[in-house]
């Protein structure tokens, strides 16, 4: 499981950057355009045309804003992509006509002097300083009488999303698996949560349950979804403004996030006792039994296009299995969250890795056959 940054990096980036942001609300028929800027990575700014604003805004657009304003533009991102790389004067042209045209009100979320978002007027900020404002005096302080002890083992802030990581230390939660596949280690897991959030649209505000296996310090999140899984889109009413430049700051925040905060530090009492982490439990112990892999190269074939792994990675999730010799289908899950250990492998990725293992538990019973029994193809000679 990949290390990450320690709690108080975290904090201080988190802080740092909701003291830098700033959200505009504009309309592109008359505020916003692409122009040519050599001195950028991609050669190309956003640009303000706001007559309110002192000074023009440029701002360096991230990956993330291109995909979005390509999505909302309805251009193939494929076609988007080489306009951008091989003739950036086409793609310019074809945008600013398009925001001309098929005019709308965008939120534009900066930092650091780039455009890092791009989104719908409809957006709702729930940002990661009010995320850690409500949720750390309650994983990191004593609590009231009764609260289970946490340890926060990873914290991650990219340019897509912040994550938190929490495990309970409370031995009464602590579950034995039994013996590893190879029987030279008690197979125990921590239960606990990870908490996600998005400020550029790459997801929800979430928390869900998490499991951290001690044997090879792999990490999933846990598949199971109802009542112990809590998340929040960041959709709310329309914004309104008409052709002038609005700056959103902290003093906007609506009342009802103090309530779904509110919600997420109630979740988190909820899923820290020990009939949540029995049910669990119960589950990766159940994954261990049942049909086993009987062809570990056909089966991690049709596992990775069954789950989304990429090219790269079904080479090292068939190393992964081979070297753990555990052919059930909780070998196949800590064979895909092992990927998520790699210096190679980005954080974004280590995030999504970590789910992808745990959506294994809740495949049926009939896909979970369809991979076990996966067999070789001859080629006739």
């Amino acid at each position: 499981m990949k290390p990450g940054i320690s709690l108080i990096q975290l904090n201080d980036e988190v802080q740092r950057q909701a003291a830098a942001r700033i959200d505009y609300l504009v309309n592109t028929h008359s505020a916003l355009r692409l122009v040519p800027m050599p001195d950028f990575d991609r050669k190309v700014a956003l640009v303000s045309l706001d007559d309110m604003a002192t000074t023009l805004q440029r701002w360096e657009l991230t990956d993330t804003a291109h995909e979005q304003i390509a999505g909302w533009l309805e251009i193939p991102r494929k076609y988007y992509d080489r306009l951008l790389v091989d003739h950036t004067d086409m793609l310019i042209d074809n945008v600013n006509k398009l925001f001309e045209r098929e005019p709308g009100t965008r939120m534009v979320r900066t930092l650091d002097g780039k455009c890092r978002a791009f989104m719908s007027d409809r957006y709702r900020r729930l940002d990661n300083d009010q995320v850690l404002a409500n949720v750390l005096p309650h994983v990191l302080g004593a609590g009231k009488a009764g609260d289970r002890e946490h340890e926060v083992i990873r914290s991650i802030i990219t340019d897509r999303q912040m994550a938190l990581t929490v495990v309970f230390r409370d031995p009464a939660l602590r579950q034995s698996l039994g013996p590893t596949a190879r029987g030279d280690a008690d197979d125990t897991v921590l239960p606990g949560f990870r908490i996600d959030n998005s400020e550029v649209g790459k997801g929800s505000l979430s928390m869900k349950g998490f499991f951290y296996r001690d044997y090879c310090r792999n990490g999933c999140v846990f598949g199971a979804r109802g009542e112990f899984e809590f998340s929040r889109n960041h959709s709310g009413g329309k914004l309104t403004a008409d052709m002038e430049r609005i700056i959103f700051t902290d003093e906007t925040r609506q009342a009802d996030d103090k309530a779904l905060m509110l919600q997420l530090r109630d979740m988190i009492g909820a899923m820290g006792s020990p009939e949540v982490a029995r049910k669990w439990a119960d589950q990766l112990r159940a994954a261990k039994h049942g049909v086993q892999i009987a062809h570990p190269q056909a089966a991690i074939e049709v596992l990775a296009k069954q789950v989304g792994l990429l090219e790269s990675e079904k080479e090292v999730a068939l190393m992964n299995l081979m070297r753990e010799a555990d052919m059930s289908r909780f070998g196949a899950l800590n064979a895909v969250t092992a990927i998520a250990n790699q210096d190679a492998t980005s954080y974004d990725r280590a995030l999504e890795l970590e789910e992808i293992g745990g959506s294994l538990l809740t495949l049926s019973n009939a896909e979970w056959q369809r991979i076990a029994t996966a067999e070789k193809v001859r080629v006739a000679a």
